[in-house]
């Protein structure tokens, strides 16, 4: 148990090239609730996974995206 608890806490202590700490903004729900509300909000058409993981990972009050890794890839797709 001890081993397994050192292995996490080195996991989110890495380094990730300087861009922090991994940090989703799902809160409760699950990536499959929120497709489903947005789907919803969507007159039940699915919305696509960018769309749905964009989302997931845009912070609500300041309507940026908190993780810098995830922050260049998605920089990286709308180019």
């Amino acid at each position: 148990m001890k081993a397994t608890s050192v292995t996490n806490s080195a996991n989110r202590k890495s380094d990730r090239g300087g861009k922090g700490m991994y940090k989703h903004n799902l809160g409760a729900q699950t990536i499959a609730t929120l497709g489903d509300r947005l789907a919803g909000e969507n007159d039940g058409e699915p919305v696509h996974d960018f769309v749905l993981m964009k989302t997931a990972q845009t912070n609500k009050h300041t309507g940026e995206i908190d993780d810098g890794v995830v922050r260049d890839v998605f920089s990286m797709i709308e180019t």
